[in-house]
């Protein structure tokens, strides 16, 4: 009778053991032997590693303080970036007053000037000639349109495609102003 207590008792401490070691182990294999495994993201836009200063492709202190949503096109604006304004204009309104006052939606070009009926049909836009060589120096091998995220202290940090989903630019846009404390 000792023995079969004795064997109950091992097997007790031995599926202990391997329930509180057991994903020890298991997470040390994924992290060593299959670092794959762990090399998903969970932003949907391009974060830009070295992220550029706005105020020197767009020489304006004007929304300093404020997440911009910096949608650059040419300009005149034709039906796809018409479609783009409207998508990324949605968004914005999707957020509620207190995110919105966190926000400034602008319209980048390297040349030429918003219509007037274009700024009719989007009032919440505000327009701003960007410097292009600049913009290509400080931001090789970009996109020269898309959605540009420039955070409260000027920075270029992230951009998306023209493609990217309303869905997919919300989720970032929202984990951003949640996890930041300033603008």
């Amino acid at each position: 009778m000792a023995t079969k207590t004795n064997k109950r008792s091992i097997m007790v401490i031995g599926l202990l053991a391997l329930i509180f070691l057991g994903p020890f182990f298991f997470a040390w294999y994924a992290y060593k032997a299959r670092p794959a495994w762990l090399h998903g993201t969970v932003n949907h836009g391009e974060l830009i590693m070295q992220p550029a200063d706005f105020t020197k492709i767009a020489p304006s202190e004007q929304w300093t303080g404020q997440w911009i949503l910096l949608d650059v096109t040419p300009l005149p604006c034709d039906q796809a970036c018409e479609a783009n304004l409207f998508k990324v204009q949605q968004i914005y309104k999707t957020f509620l007053s207190s995110d919105q006052k966190r926000m400034a939606l602008v319209v980048g070009s390297f040349s030429g000037e918003l219509s007037s009926d274009v700024a009719k049909k989007y009032p919440l836009y505000q327009h701003v000639r960007l410097n292009q060589a600049v913009f290509t120096q400080l931001l090789p091998g970009l996109p020269q349109t898309g959605l540009y995220i420039v955070d409260p202290h000027n920075n270029v940090m992230m951009v998306f495609s023209n493609e990217a989903g309303s869905r997919d630019i919300k989720k970032d846009l929202t984990k951003l102003l949640k996890v930041s404390q300033i603008g």
